[in-house]
C-alpha cells in the first residue's frame, strides 16, 4: 500500500484490491475419466411402452379371432334351404310335411297331424292348429294331456297338429316364430285368433270361439 499526499495535504491511502475472478476450466484432454451420460429413456418410460406393446398385440390377436368367427357365422348364416311354395287353388299353401305321421298312433279322434284335406273337412266346425316341437317340454305337457283325455274334445273341434320343427310353409304363413303356439282358424285357413302355451287340453278349448 502506497500513500501519498494530495495537493491540500491529505494522506490518501492508495489501496489495490485483486479481484479473483474465477478461471473457466477446461477439460484435460489427458484426463481419460469417462464422463457419465444421462439415459436416453428412464426405466418407467421403458416399462411403459413395453406394456403398450403387448396391449396391441393383444387386441390386434382378439381382433383377429372375433373377425375369424363372425366370417365363420356369416357363412353359416348364408346357407338357407330355399323352399317352393306350392298353393291349391283356393290359395292355402300345401305344406310339404303335411299328411305325415310322426307315430303311428297320431291319429286320435279329434286330434291328428294337419293335412290341408282334414282342415278343409272342418267345414261349420272349428280347427285349432298346434305349432309343437318334440323337444319343447311344455308341447308335450299339453299334447300328454291330449291323448289322456281324447273322449273329452268336442265333435265340432279338430286340434291339428302342426311340426315346429319341419312346416316351414305354414309358419311363414301365419308367422309363427316360436313353438307352443296355438291359432284357431276356419276351414280356409284363415286365422280367428291366436294365443300361446296352453297347459291343458281344459285351458285350450276354454281360449276357442
Amino acid at each position: 500500500m502506497d500513500d501519498f499526499q494530495n495537493a491540500d495535504n491529505t494522506l490518501v491511502s492508495n489501496t489495490t484490491e485483486t479481484l479473483q475472478t474465477p478461471v473457466p476450466t477446461t477439460p484435460n484432454p489427458n484426463d481419460k475419466t469417462p464422463t457419465k451420460k444421462p439415459p436416453a429413456v428412464s426405466k418407467p418410460v421403458l416399462i411403459l411402452a413395453v406394456i403398450v406393446v403387448i396391449a396391441i398385440i393383444g387386441l390386434l390377436g382378439y381382433k383377429f379371432l372375433f373377425s375369424d368367427s363372425t366370417d365363420t357365422l356369416d357363412e353359416e348364416l348364408e346357407v338357407i334351404p330355399t323352399e317352393t311354395v306350392v298353393s291349391d287353388q283356393s290359395g292355402m299353401p300345401i305344406d310339404p310335411t303335411e299328411g305325415s305321421d310322426l307315430n303311428s298312433d297320431e291319429a286320435l279322434g279329434n286330434y291328428t297331424n294337419y293335412s290341408l284335406e282334414k282342415l278343409q273337412s272342418t267345414t261349420g266346425n272349428k280347427a285349432v292348429l298346434f305349432f309343437a316341437a318334440s323337444w319343447c317340454p311344455t308341447c308335450k305337457a299339453l299334447e300328454l294331456d291330449i291323448r289322456n283325455n281324447i273322449s273329452s274334445i268336442p265333435s265340432n273341434l279338430a286340434i291339428l297338429r302342426v311340426d315346429y320343427d319341419t312346416s316351414t310353409t305354414l309358419k311363414t304363413k301365419y308367422g309363427v316364430t316360436y313353438q307352443h303356439t296355438l291359432i284357431q282358424v276356419d276351414s280356409n285357413g284363415n286365422e280367428i285368433r291366436r294365443w300361446f302355451g296352453s297347459p291343458t287340453l281344459a285351458e285350450l278349448q276354454t281360449q276357442v270361439n
